[in-house]
């Protein structure tokens, strides 16, 4: 073996992963495929359930009783292309390469919606929610995608963690080029007193202390990240009245 081959051999040595490498990147992979076919199983097993349901007995469908089992169908697809969607975000941000897909949208309209989308589980869980907008809203440049599984996270996390007959407000507010969602709840049973403990940094240590590693919403350090990524910035508090307060800021110059 002469010079140069010997050079060759030795930047493809040096190339090579490690084992340990190779061993954690193979268990990240089979904990994402674990996690997807976890996710998928319950949605897309109830939409093939209800189409065996209905293509066996057709016939004797009424009207009524085929567009609610065909909703649920809808509705299970739905939740799919959601986890589909969520854990696409999620690997991006692990790689670093989760670009913005932005569109002029009024930030008010995408919170009415969610809350809107949520209201059955805010209704089951006793919930009083409170809205609080600014005059004249305008159009600003966000990515609607990011931004409404990011709002249907925060919400999830306050259904997960606050008690019964939880009064929630809702406030959205502008401050030179920054719009400021804040969530405000009088309950959270769960997390109050790891409030000024919290730091998303330390991601492994607040999926302990908040459960929030949730596993079919964005968690907290993924809303972080889409927070910086539109300029901004998320906050939990707790104010004067001992209520936590979630915020979450996105700039209007994007």
């Amino acid at each position: 073996m002469n010079f140069e081959e010997k050079k060759i051999k030795r930047k493809l040595s040096n190339s090579k992963l490690p084992n340990k490498s190779v061993d954690s990147l193979k268990k990240d992979k089979t904990h994402f495929v674990g996690q997807l076919v976890h996710n998928l199983k319950n949605p897309i097993g109830s939409a093939l359930s209800f189409s065996d349901m209905i293509l066996e007995d057709l016939e004797s469908y009424s009207p009524d009783k085929l567009k609610r089992h065909i909703n649920i169908i809808k509705s299970s697809c739905e939740a799919a292309l959601n986890q589909l969607d969520i854990l696409l975000i999620e690997s991006k941000i692990d790689i670093k390469e989760l670009d913005l897909n932005l569109q002029e949208t009024l930030f008010s309209e995408l919170i009415i919606k969610c809350v809107a989308d949520n209201d059955k589980n805010l209704v089951k869980n006793n919930f009083t929610v409170e809205k609080h907008f600014f005059d004249n809203d305008v159009k600003i440049k966000l990515d609607r995608s990011l931004i409404k599984h990011t709002l249907h996270g925060l919400i999830q996390f306050l259904l997960l963690h606050s008690g019964n007959n939880t009064t929630l407000k809702i406030t959205l507010k502008r401050e030179n080029n920054l719009l400021l969602l804040s969530l405000e709840s009088n309950k959270c049973s769960n997390c109050d007193e790891k409030i000024e403990d919290f730091n998303f940094e330390k991601s492994d240590k607040n999926n302990i202390i908040f459960n929030v590693n949730q596993e079919k919403f964005l968690n907290f350090k993924t809303i972080s990240f889409i927070a910086q990524k539109h300029k901004g910035f998320l906050t939990l508090t707790k104010n004067e009245s001992n209520f936590l307060v979630i915020t979450f800021a996105i700039s209007t110059n994007l």
